[in-house]
């Protein structure tokens, strides 16, 4: 992620140093009320564990820092295998996966913190193409009469979409064996998710997103191969909103998959003794590009002195309390410009007054603030520090 610390004093402060944190959290809640014929009792289960939290001395200052403002541009190389960030609401039940990132500039008197959310995207495990899926159905009526065998054959070109993509997909029906006309074929499109508690305990969510019906018939003795196969189409893009904090997850409380059975519909069936003529899919599904969530407000005059940028790669060493047990593969070292000291190290005296650079105008200012890009799978928009101790300065 890259992003721009912007500090405005308008009175002097004593030497200080400048820490930044990134933090990601698990939470999940729901409600379950259990009725034993005379009484409803109410049980309230909560989850939640620390994904991360790691901190860094990004730049101290020996000297008192003057009023004005200031910039220091920064990249953090977020740590690899984390679940990205989620939001989930319905009714009662909440699942969500957030991250921060914060700016704190401390000196012996004062103290001026600052945070924002970022999106975290979680790479996909895999990513599949030509993916091909048969099945052969032996289909009965109702009193377990036996009507044959119906062979059905899915090729998806891929199983990672975005909600604007369109999902497509060829059905092949072998009817040839089979005593049952398929009168229309459906595809349905929906998401199974599984929340945990702090004690273990789960809920379990399901809901159909699409459903698609395409008006193809295949009679007995018949078949819709090869050229003649069934193209079916399914377009997420019109639910997009409704996904768009909703996309395949394994968190450590959270987990939300996506599937897609697609039917070929008959004239009766008896499950005791036959078998469903369906087949289900996994899916991934991935979040679109995310946008900047909002901009920030430059002050009256803003003119800043501008920083080189200060570069962090995730260490874990540097973590702050318990953490999730995630697979993270952990870079080597914490590599930071101007040979920067890390968080629990001993700083050495380091004037970065030569670091200063002219300040540049209004515009350029604005344009640099608000640039948003997006490394590791990773879009970040910028922390804006204000004043929490001394209501005499301002943002």
């Amino acid at each position: 992620m890259t992003g721009v610390i912007h500090i405005s004093l308008t009175s002097p402060i004593p030497p200080c140093y400048l820490e930044f944190q990134f933090k990601g959290k698990e939470y999940t809640y729901w409600i379950e009320r259990r009725t034993n014929g005379k009484t409803t009792r109410t049980y309230r289960y909560v989850g939640n564990t620390q994904v991360c939290k790691v901190r860094y001395n990004m730049m101290k200052w020996d000297f008192p820092l003057n009023s004005g403002g200031y910039s220091i541009p920064f990249t953090f190389q977020t740590p690899t295998g984390i679940p990205g960030s989620f939001y989930y609401t319905l009714g009662s039940t909440q699942a969500m996966i957030y991250y921060s990132v914060y700016g704190k500039l401390i000196s012996n008197t004062e103290k001026l913190k600052g945070k924002t959310r970022v999106n975290i995207n979680q790479n996909p495990s895999s990513y599949k193409t030509n993916i091909n899926i048969t099945k052969n159905a032996k289909l009965s009526t109702w009193c377990c009469s036996p009507k044959g065998i119906l062979t059905m054959q899915v090729h998806w070109p891929q199983d990672t979409y975005s909600p604007s993509q369109l999902i497509e997909c060829l059905l092949e029906i072998d009817n040839s064996q089979c005593k049952l006309p398929v009168t229309s074929v459906t595809a349905k499109l929906y998401y199974n998710l599984r929340i945990l508690c702090n004690e273990g305990m789960h809920h379990f969510s399901s809901e159909v997103l699409l459903n698609a019906n395409f008006d193809r018939q295949v009679q007995p003795g018949e078949k819709a191969m090869g050229q003649n196969s069934i193209r079916m189409q399914l377009d997420i893009s019109s639910m997009r909103n409704k996904i768009s904090n909703l996309h395949t997850t394994h968190g450590k409380l959270i987990e939300c998959a996506f599937l897609i059975e697609v039917k070929a519909q008959t004239n009766g069936s008896c499950m005791c003794c036959g078998d469903s003529s369906s087949i289900t899919s996994n899916f991934v599904i991935v979040p679109d590009n995310i946008s900047p969530l909002a901009q920030v407000v430059i002050p009256t005059g803003w003119s800043p002195q501008i920083y080189n940028t200060v570069s962090m790669v995730y260490d874990s060493r540097y973590e702050v309390g318990p953490s999730g047990n995630y697979n993270i593969n952990q870079p080597q070292g914490y590599v930071q410009a101007n040979n920067i000291p890390s968080y629990d190290q001993i700083a050495p005296v380091v004037d970065y007054r030569n670091n200063l650079q002219i300040a540049p105008s209004y515009e350029t200012v604005v344009k640099n603030s608000q640039r948003i890009e997006e490394i590791n799978n990773t879009t970040a928009i910028e922390p804006y520090l204000e004043n929490i101790d001394n209501p005499g300065m301002k943002e």
